[in-house]
């Protein structure tokens, strides 16, 4: 019962992906012949034009990158929590630094801290810490611009980290990872609704407690969401994640797989600083070592962020 309620919900999913991927495919089929004009002051919002969208969806990433010549400095809060049983909590504080070079390339650099509240959970020691927790750097290449020549935006990014304490146990660790992510975007209403959708592969080595003894897997993923621009300043919307986790960089012995589903919204505090928040909650799962409902082995039940952007 408990599979086929799974499998329901899996379908649904496929269902609504392939929706909006179909309407993608429509968009290629022509290019705007006017460029899109909405009712907002430039004067006021000068920085975040209302096309940019790369903060729009949440957990879902748009394609667009910002201006040439464009720097912005963010603080992100993450937080995952529950598992299966006892109590598990772990936020994270990402300072990081953003700077366009050129018309098609971002590059991003960040340091991460975390703290950790663990107790009872089976599997996992007790614990209550805080500490400098890695660094990362992020690259995003733009192939395609959404705009009057094209209604669809296309994206690459990639995001190699090094963390030092794991996220999902909160124990000291040697990490090493790399998120590869294929960016769409689209306009569905001009200037009011957006939609994106983004697949991720994100291979990972670790050392737990710095054991001698390291581990590979992985995680593959599909993300999609849609945004509603309620004023020039305020955007709501929502989105689903759907992932599938691996033991080693390939696809041979999956261990579990979670969708997530919740709801983003951004705003814009300043002529230059934007707000963006998002909470997803797992809604089904399966692992591999738990026949109970949910993923709550290698994913969690709760997971949100709350990040300040400020560009100058």
């Amino acid at each position: 019962m408990l599979y086929s309620k799974l499998e329901g919900v899996k379908a649904c999913c496929r269902v609504l992906l392939c929706v909006l991927l179909a309407i993608l495919a429509q968009h290629l089929s022509y290019a705007q012949e006017v460029k899109v004009q909405y009712p907002i002051e430039e004067s006021l919002y000068p920085r975040f034009r209302d096309t940019e969208d790369k903060y729009l969806f949440g957990f879902t990433t748009g394609t667009d990158i910002g201006e040439k010549g464009e720097r912005e400095l963010a603080l992100q809060t993450n937080g995952v929590f529950q598992k299966r049983s006892g109590s598990f909590s772990v936020i994270e504080q990402v300072i990081e630094y953003e700077s366009v070079p050129t018309d098609s390339l971002m590059l991003e650099v960040a340091a991460h801290g975390q703290w950790a509240s663990i107790n009872n959970v089976p599997g996992l020691n007790n614990q209550n810490s805080v500490g400098f927790n890695g660094l990362s750097t992020k690259l995003t290449y733009r192939i395609l611009e959404r705009g009057p020549e094209s209604s669809i935006g296309l994206s690459v990014s990639a995001e190699p980290q090094w963390l030092h304490i794991d996220g999902s146990s909160g124990t000291n660790t040697n990490s090493y990872d790399s998120t590869f992510k294929l960016l769409l975007d689209t306009e569905f209403l001009p200037a009011r609704l957006y939609g994106a959708i983004n697949f991720l592969y994100d291979p990972q080595r670790s050392n737990l407690a710095n054991s001698g003894t390291w581990q590979t897997s992985s995680t593959v993923g599909v993300t999609g969401g849609l945004t509603y621009r309620v004023t020039p300043a305020l955007a709501v919307g929502g989105g689903l994640q759907y992932y599938q986790a691996y033991d080693g960089a390939g696809f041979g012995s999956r261990t579990g797989e979670a969708l997530y589903v919740g709801p983003n919204v951004q705003y814009q505090i300043a002529p230059n600083a934007l707000l963006i928040a998002a909470v997803s909650v797992q809604v089904a799962g399966h692992s591999t070592s738990d026949t109970a409902p949910l993923d709550l082995v290698t994913f969690n039940r709760y997971t949100g962020f709350l990040k300040l952007a400020y560009a100058f």
